[in-house]
């Protein structure tokens, strides 16, 4: 169960971290 816990919670961040690598790079493109 932990292991699992831990995975979820790596699965989050790792989504997180692309959103923000997404919006940072779309606001800098952006005009």
């Amino acid at each position: 169960m932990l292991s699992n816990l831990t995975a979820f919670y790596f699965l989050v961040i790792l989504g997180i971290a692309r959103i923000i690598l997404f919006l940072s790079r779309t606001l800098h493109n952006a005009p």
